[in-house]
């Protein structure tokens, strides 16, 4: 397979040596942890939403002042934020299927090069900014 062999930086000390092209399979994936995250944020409106509407009604757990509201918001939490993972891990999933669905083929390069330092050839001495010169 004939390949261009350009380098990719204009330094006159790089040289090219090998090219490697390869077929490659190219996908979008669904963002896992910001849908999950959204999930999340969700099922805790909803749980702050239903102890705020249900501390109004005035009977219940809510009604048994302060730690019951923190108690009910926590069973609130606790059910709502699961089935919204549920549902948002539902969402990843049909996501992922259709992602299948649109693989497309792109080609991958790696250039293998060689930096001919004959400029500035290497020493024994110590670089400048370790040297002692107090």
């Amino acid at each position: 397979m004939a390949v261009r062999q350009e380098s990719s930086s204009p330094d006159p000390h790089e040289h090219v040596i090998d090219v490697q092209v390869q077929r490659v399979f190219v996908r979008r994936s669904p963002r896992y942890g910001r849908i999950l995250g959204a999930g999340i944020t969700v099922g805790l409106v909803i749980a702050a939403a239903l102890t705020t509407f249900g501390a109004v009604s005035g009977d219940g757990v809510a009604s048994s002042g302060e730690a019951g509201v923190v108690w009910a918001f926590g069973l609130n939490a606790m059910v709502s934020v699961a089935v919204c993972l549920l549902i948002s891990a539902s969402i990843i999933l049909i996501a992922e299927r259709r992602t299948l669905r649109r693989i497309r083929d792109a080609r991958a390069a790696q250039e293998v090069t060689f930096v001919d330092d004959l400029a500035r050839p290497m020493t024994d001495q110590p670089p400048p900014w370790m040297r002692d010169e107090s």
